[in-house]
C-alpha cells in the first residue's frame, strides 16, 4: 500500500461520504460530493492510490455521472406526460 497524503484522504473520504449519501438515497447531496470528488481525481497533483483502483473510481465515477443523465432524461419524459395529461384534462 502507498503512503497517504492529504490529498488522497480526501479523496477516499469523499468516496465514503458518496457511497453512504447514494446508499441512502440521498441523491441531491449525492452530487455535491461527486462533484468534489471529481475536481479532486482532476488535480495536476499526483495521486498516490493504486492505478487499477484509481482507474475503477473513474469509471464508477464516470458511470455515476451516465446515469444521473439518464434519470434526468426521464424526469423531463415524465413532466411532459404531466403536461399532456394536464392539457387532456382541459378539454
Amino acid at each position: 500500500m502507498m503512503t497517504q497524503g492529504k490529498l488522497e484522504k480526501d479523496i477516499l473520504s469523499a468516496i465514503a461520504e458518496f457511497s453512504t449519501l447514494l446508499t441512502s438515497y440521498k441523491f441531491d447531496e449525492a452530487w455535491t460530493v461527486a462533484g468534489r470528488l471529481n475536481g479532486l481525481l482532476k488535480t495536476e497533483e499526483v495521486i498516490q492510490l493504486p492505478a487499477d483502483q484509481l482507474d475503477s473510481i473513474r469509471t464508477e465515477l464516470k458511470g455515476y455521472y451516465a446515469t444521473n443523465n439518464e434519470i434526468n432524461s426521464l424526469h423531463k419524459r415524465l413532466v411532459a406526460k404531466g403536461h399532456k395529461l394536464l392539457e387532456l384534462s382541459q378539454q
